[in-house]
Parts: structure tokens; sequence; C-alpha cells
């Protein structure tokens, strides 16, 4: 997020008072770049009465209405010049720059609460039409999946995985809401490790449709309400493959995602399904999206089990001992302190209720 301004000690000073979670950059006025799909919020704090400095800003702040950025303008309180100005020039929301330490911060969490729900909509949509044409033998629409995945994917690049699984929460159906988590998860991890763009892209949509073949599965085993008996648990354990021979038999393409829907159960010792593989025959993409599924999985609440802490989650994946990629794991717990934990709002607080 940007601070625009004509006064570098006082945008800095007001940055240092909205607190370093908020990750404000300040630029003097002539300095804004134009805005980019990662954008938040631009914050403008300079007079929109003096000409000099709006022809200035002008043309970076017309990229940020195009791309739909919000625009707070901080003005002087009760001067209606300014504030019609201000709205000439493009802002969205005015707040008293005496007040600015006090209202922005609540101000811009209204607004990336409302951006990701949006995005967490859309991502829900597209996984409920995904999910229901592979129930009934349709074909899927890849274009649209992908697309979906940039769409959480840019969400969660630019506020974070706590709004986004803050949002997910809220999903009743268990599987869907599963797949937001997990990809989700993913698209976070990626991006802490700094993978590129593409790769991103990649893990998070092939996170998407880990579980496509569960649509493939009975209902009445899927949705149980408890525990599988032996029966139920290998037919349940044959969603992997279902999965794989849907996206195959629709001449999916994405090698790497073909491998995590069918792998993304499988153990480093061997002892995962459906194939048993081991070691290296595993692909760092599929030991992300397994150790991402994992994690998922012991946070939800279910009606058989407690949701987890995320603290009692890690603790429960390291103590898998050879079955999960140790580095991979614990690059993971430092994402997690790191990233989740801040913010974390899941349902693991309220299980006592």
């Amino acid at each position: 997020m940007f601070i625009a301004t004509d006064n570098m000690a006082k945008g800095s000073a007001l940055a240092r008072k909205l607190g370093p979670l908020n990750d404000f950059h300040v630029v003097q006025i002539e300095h804004l770049p134009a805005a980019s799909p990662r954008q938040r919020v631009l914050v403008c704090d300079f007079d929109p009465t003096n000409k000099t400095l709006v022809e200035l800003a002008q043309p970076a702040i017309d990229t940020y209405r195009r791309a739909d950025v919000p625009i707070i303008f901080l003005l002087t309180p009760g001067s209606f010049h300014e504030t019609t100005q201000a709205y000439a020039l493009g802002a969205d929301i005015i707040v008293p720059r005496t007040r600015a330490h006090e209202l922005l911060v609540p101000t811009i969490a209204r607004i990336i609460a409302s951006s990701v729900t949006r995005a967490v909509d859309d991502t829900l949509t597209t996984l409920e039409k995904t999910f229901a044409a592979a129930a009934n033998g349709q074909a899927l629409v890849p274009a649209r999946i992908i697309e979906s995945s940039g769409i959480m994917l840019e969400a969660i690049e630019a506020t974070g995985i706590s709004n986004w699984l803050n949002q997910s929460w809220s999903i009743d159906e268990a599987t869907t809401q599963h797949c937001l988590l997990v990809a989700g998860f993913s698209a976070a991890f990626a991006i802490y490790l700094g993978f590129s763009s593409a790769d991103r892209l990649d893990l998070t949509h092939a996170a998407m449709l880990h579980d496509v073949g569960k649509a493939k599965v009975p209902p009445d085993i899927l949705n149980k309400p408890g525990r599988f008996d032996k029966r139920e648990l290998v037919i349940m354990q044959q969603h992997p493959i279902l999965g794989w021979d849907l996206l195959n038999a629709q001449k999916y393409e994405g090698k790497r995602l073909l491998d995590a829907v069918l792998h993304h159960h499988e153990y480093l010792d061997g002892t995962g399904y459906p194939d048993g593989l081991r070691g290296n025959k595993i692909s760092d993409f599929v030991r992300i999206i397994t150790i991402c599924d994992i994690f998922g999985a012991l946070l939800e609440k279910r009606p058989y089990k407690s949701a987890h802490t995320p603290e009692t989650a890690l603790d429960i994946m390291f103590k898998m001992g050879t079955k999960l990629d140790p580095d991979l794991l614990r690059a993971f717990a430092r994402f997690v302190d790191a990233r989740v934990l801040p913010g974390f709002n899941g349902p693991a607080r309220f299980q006592s209720a």
C-alpha cells in the first residue's frame, strides 16, 4: 500500500503510527508508481486544491482509478473545497487528516475484507461448479479454474493468508472448504518460498483440484458424519485415482497437476496411497501439497473431531517422522509462525463454545 505525500517526513511519521503490519510504502507524489494488480489501497496525503501537486499526481492516480484500487484522501476537516477537489481526482473515501492514525487502519481493514470476500466467493463458485460437473460426467472448464486460481493467488499476495483463512472458515461444505484452505496454504507457502509467478499459479491450481476425485465418491460415504469402516475407507482412498482418471480422460493439461491429484496421499516412507511411492519418486510439488493437505485437515472442525490449533497440528506432523519431507516441514513451520499465526482466527478458537 502506498501513502502518496508532498512531505516525506509527515508521511513517514503517519506510516509509523499506523504500525508495521499495515505495510505502507511512503512515496513523494511525483514518484508515485502506476497501479499494479496487487495494490490494495492508495492513501493520498496532500492538498488537492494545489494545482502543481495535482498535475504531478493525476497521471498515476488515474491508473489506480482504472484498476479499481480504492483511493483514500486525508483532508483538512471541514474543508468543502478540498473535499470537492479530492472527489474530482478520484477519491473513494475521505478521512480527516487529524484522525488519520485512528481511522485509517479500520477503514483499510474493511476494504481488504471486502476484496478477499469477493475472491473467496469467486473461487467457491468455481469449485462448486467444477465438482458438480465432475460428479455428473460433464466437461470441466480449465480456463475458468486457472482464472480463479489466479484470483485466489492475487488476493493472498495482496492481503496475506490470514484474511483468506478467516473468510474460508465460514464455508459449510467440508470438501469445498478443505480445497479452499489447502489451495490457500499452498499459494501462501509458495509465496513465502519465493517461487516464480508461474510456479505459484501452477501450485495453487493443483491444490484447488487435488481432491476433485471426491466428486466421484458416493455421497453417503463422502458426507458420513463419523469415521469410515474398512469398506468405506477403501472406497474413499480411491479418490486420487478417480481424480486422475477424470482429468486424464478430459485431456486436462499439466503434468505436475496430474501428479499432485494422483499422489497427494503418498508418504516418503512408502506407506501412502495409491501407489506406495517412496523418496525421490515423490515430486517437490506433491510434497508441498501433501503438507498443506494434512495441515488443513488438522485445523478443520468436523462432527467426528475437534479442530487443532496450528501449533498442535504442526506437533502432530513432526511426529509423523519419515513420512513427510523434513526440510519442507521445517520451512512450513517457519511459514506458519510468520504468516499464519498473526491474525489467525480459526475454528479451534471456538471449539469449546
